[in-house]
């Protein structure tokens, strides 16, 4: 039996609605090798159904249940399971350009590189038109750095996502450093997954194309993790500083920096949870949680730091809980104030 060129994973959870189309792109595409690994990781929706529906009807979709055990957890297992010489991974309610894998496969193939990166497009569910991020790195390591060194910068920077997808790795560069996705935290995991393996990367492909189509949405897994407002925040930060101590030096100035990003991007996103939990929700108590969270990640933190961040974000991370309780209490007020109004106005037009 033939080994295929390229094995896909895709986690699947709840998503009956958008896998159709992320499963057709996969049908669709130009590579012919190629086999797809569907794990369902225990959806209590048709998802199950759909996915079993492809693989009656097309040979190279495989079809894997199993008990809901989270997103790495399901990676993982696709990557036990994967034969294809290269491996990539899509999450279900996304899709992909018809050649994306036979131009990642390609290119990889071309520079025997160990990892191909790709662009991609942002689309918010529910509207039209697409926000394109071309990926702005170089094709060939620049001078004096190593893809390791350059990756880590550019993350720093901000012109490189560490996501999951967007990506296809050489299976036999994987078996080497045979990593696996940390399961039990809930944001982020592939950050700190590609923190671990990027500095032994040697060769890296470039395909600036926008090639993957990343669909947002409020209840995805990261969606609904950021609208708890408990622990995960705190177990993904202190998870990430973990990790990078361990592959920085103590005192490194790029380490700060990576960690000096990830602080920014876990409390900017919470704080804005909030803001919408004391707008529409009118909960204290959630509110109030949110807020613990927030102090638990600030703690012995420099927020002069955080030069991106406006007043909204600065006054909740305030190490004075007096002040920031004071403003999630106002913002309530106007939300009740709106909600009042927006009543009144529907019961005056009925």
């Amino acid at each position: 039996m033939t080994l295929p060129l390229v094995t896909v994973i895709v986690p699947i959870y709840q998503v009956a609605e958008l896998l159709p189309n992320a499963l057709a792109s996969l049908q669709s595409q130009t590579v012919r090798e190629r086999e797809y690994l569907l794990i369902d990781d225990g959806s209590l929706d048709t998802s199950a159904e759909v996915a079993d529906n492809f693989a009656i009807y097309y040979d190279d979709f495989i079809v894997l249940h199993a008990n809901n055990a989270g997103l790495s957890a399901a990676r993982n297992r696709g990557l036990e399971l994967s034969s294809g010489k290269y491996i990539g991974t899509i999450d279900s309610d996304d899709y992909v350009e018809p050649d994306m894998f036979e131009q990642m496969c390609n290119a990889a193939m071309e520079q025997e590189a160990e990892l191909v990166l790709c662009g991609y497009a942002i689309q918010y569910e529910g509207q039209n038109g697409s926000i394109l991020q071309p990926l702005e790195l170089e094709r060939k390591t620049p001078q004096q750095m190593t893809w390791p060194q350059y990756l880590m910068v550019s993350f720093a920077n901000g012109t490189f996502g560490c996501f999951a997808c967007m990506k296809v790795y050489a299976k036999s560069f994987l078996d080497g450093v045979k990593l696996r996705y940390p399961e039990g935290i809930a944001l982020v995991e592939d950050n700190l997954y590609f923190l671990q393996l990027v500095h032994r990367l040697v060769h890296v492909a470039i395909i600036s194309a926008p090639l993957y189509h990343y669909i947002r949405r409020s209840d995805s897994i990261c969606g609904s993790c950021r609208t708890n407002g408990n622990e995960l925040y705190v177990l993904s930060h202190h998870a990430h500083r973990e990790a990078l101590h361990r592959i920085f030096p103590v005192g490194s100035s790029l380490g700060n920096k990576l960690l000096q990003e990830a602080r920014r991007h876990f409390l900017k996103t919470l704080t804005s949870e909030i803001k919408k939990v004391a707008l529409k929700i009118c909960s204290w108590r959630e509110v109030k949680r949110s807020l613990h969270v927030t102090r638990k990640i600030c703690v012995n933190e420099h927020l002069n730091d955080f030069t991106e961040m406006g007043l909204w974000e600065k006054a909740l991370c305030a190490p004075c809980a007096y002040k920031s309780e004071m403003l999630c209490f106002f913002t309530m007020l106007i939300g009740s104030g709106y909600r009042f109004l927006r009543s009144i106005r529907h019961w005056i037009i009925k």
